[in-house]
């Protein structure tokens, strides 16, 4: 079945209430940047509710966001945003690529970095 996105699930609360129950150390959980998956989106397969690569980061960032709560509320105090694609545009393959569906490294980066932004809604 094909259509929004949601959260079926917890993405890390299970790996997190299993370290806070091995160790008496602060913990961080580090979860996937909604800007990464930028990288998953194809403008020629997307869904209808997803023509627009800004309409599927912010389901995906709302996502993130609820999960982020969910840590907080479980006691996690270090969430950590992995986003290794951010230096990938250093390499004009990458940008070509991005450029190619239609997202200039320009755009692209002020859209991943509006989405990364903790408390962005």
């Amino acid at each position: 079945m094909i259509g929004k996105l949601r959260r079926r699930r917890s993405l890390g609360a299970e790996q997190f209430a299993y370290a806070r129950g091995r160790t008496d150390r602060v913990l961080k959980v580090t979860l996937a940047s909604p800007s990464l998956f930028a990288n998953l989106w194809d403008p020629e397969r997307a869904p209808s509710e997803y023509r627009t690569l800004e309409v599927f980061l912010a389901d995906v960032a709302e996502i993130i966001r609820e999960e982020a709560d969910e840590l907080e509320g479980m006691g996690a105090t270090y969430l950590q945003l992995d986003a290794p694609h951010y230096t990938m545009v250093l390499d004009p393959r990458y940008r070509d690529f991005y450029a190619s569906r239609g997202w200039p490294t320009e755009r692209w980066l002020e859209l991943g970095l509006e989405l990364d932004k903790p408390g962005h809604r």
